[in-house]
């Protein structure tokens, strides 16, 4: 048995991004970054919303513009779920010596995808609820079920509910650590949007001083923005593997299942 610590998690994080990255990048790639492109160039060259549709309140747009929003916000929530999958188990699936394929990854997330979704509406349900009452309520039961989609996916025999109630418990006496590890993600992310942002900041500038220049029908200010918007939307993906990170650590340290157990359920 491993202890679970801090550095553990970290060292996993890294570990997975290194073993894994062909397939986290390509997953990115296929299932984050082109759909969010595709669907921001569909708001905003058919239906004339702004490029910030993906973000903005619903209540600022006019018309059916809300509606077109929502549609776009589900399809790449339902992606994403699919991208969770996909490397979630792959992952697993190394980590206790087994193979997985392309075709046999795709199939196993489709067939998750629903459940998953009860699982991430589940979840935010939990969070809601302690939030309403308390604030801290919200931030320790979001810790407690920071594990919940990995669980389902790796043991799918134990339902949705149970998935939920097994993410508590093997959370249970770990959460001011799992606190640190997504506060330093969370600034990660943020250094990572930075590099991201800086860059096209500047050639915002050098393009609004040049004058209005349009692409495919749409300025070039609006296509560089929802390419920065896909890229900071990939970012994601750093919260897929560490979500990955934390859950193989805490299954395998002390008083927890070993993956080479739990994932028996693949075979």
């Amino acid at each position: 048995m491993r202890p679970f610590s801090f550095g553990a998690v970290y060292k996993r994080f890294f570990n997975l991004m290194g073993e894994h990255f062909p397939l986290i990048f390509i997953t990115g790639l296929l299932l984050i970054f082109l759909p969010t492109l595709g669907v921001l160039y569909t708001l905003v060259g058919e239906f004339h919303l702004p490029v910030t549709a993906l973000s903005d309140k619903l209540g600022s747009f006019e018309g059916y513009g809300w509606l077109y929003s929502i549609a776009g916000r589900i399809i790449l929530y339902l992606l994403k779920i699919l991208a969770i999958s996909i490397v979630i188990e792959a992952m697993i699936r190394r980590a206790s010596g087994k193979t997985s394929d392309g075709g046999t990854l795709i199939a196993h997330a489709f067939a998750n995808l629903v459940p998953l979704l009860f699982v991430a509406i589940s979840v935010f349900m939990i969070i809601a609820g302690g939030t309403l009452l308390l604030i801290v309520p919200g931030i320790i039961w979001m810790l407690a079920t920071s594990v919940a989609m990995p669980t389902y996916i790796d043991r799918q025999g134990l339902g949705v509910s149970d998935s939920i109630s097994k993410s508590f418990e093997m959370t249970r006496g770990h959460r001011w650590v799992i606190l640190g590890i997504f506060i330093v993600l969370l600034l990660m992310a943020i250094a990572c949007g930075v590099c991201i942002g800086l860059p096209w900041g500047l050639f915002r500038v050098a393009i609004t001083r040049m004058g209005a220049q349009t692409l495919a029908g749409l300025s070039v200010l609006d296509i560089g923005e929802a390419v920065v918007h896909a890229l900071t939307s990939s970012l994601e993906m750093l919260g897929i593997v560490m979500t990955a990170a934390l859950y193989l650590t805490l299954s395998e340290s002390k008083g927890k299942a070993a993956p080479e157990v739990t994932a028996a359920v693949f075979e």
